[in-house]
């Protein structure tokens, strides 16, 4: 669960009684964060994305995952996970830092709304107002280039705002939408 100033998981007991373990505990109580909006796993780590900061739950333990600009949203396709920063594009984090993607300032300009993977050689990025990307990987995972992704209703997405993007199937992707979608 994420709320203002708090956030944690949901877990039975014994007799199946579910209570709420609260994490925010672990954390010190100085450090405001805002509210927590976005949650995803990454491998047998927890994500948790608030308004200023990035926490990773891993086996009782909370990492705060440091970054300096404002934080768009966070996503985690082919076992990495993605960070979509205002200004800087999309970056990877990897070795306790965030790494720029290639040519992620195609990113700069625009808020990814989702990231997942699209075939053996690709991920597809969605963002808000510019429709979707793909983002060409090699066999090691490693990103090498992003193109835009020409689709035949790109007329109907220009009217619109997409605000959400999810892989639902081996060939299928569903996106939620606003103004006119």
């Amino acid at each position: 669960f994420g709320g203002q100033e708090e956030f944690g998981f949901f877990s039975a007991d014994s007799l199946g009684f579910i209570s709420p373990k609260n994490l925010s505990g672990l954390l010190p109580d100085t450090l405001g964060f805002g509210e927590v909006w976005n949650i995803t796993q990454l491998d047998n780590k927890v994500v948790f994305q608030s308004d200023f900061h990035l926490f990773l739950y891993i086996k009782d333990s909370i990492q705060i995952l440091p970054f300096e600009n404002s934080l768009l949203g966070s996503f985690v396709a082919n076992g990495n996970l993605y960070v979509n920063f205002e200004n800087e594009g999309l970056k990877r984090f990897m070795e306790g830092k965030f790494i720029p993607i290639p040519f992620s300032e195609k990113f700069s300009d625009d808020e990814i709304v989702g990231i997942d993977i699209f075939d053996k050689e690709h991920l597809i990025a969605a963002t808000a107002e510019s429709g979707f990307f793909l983002i060409k990987i090699n066999p090691y995972g490693n990103e090498l280039s992003v193109e835009k992704l020409e689709i035949n209703f790109q007329s109907l997405i220009a009217q619109t705002t997409i605000q959400s993007f999810k892989k639902i199937g081996e060939n299928l992707f569903a996106f939620g939408t606003n103004g006119d979608g």
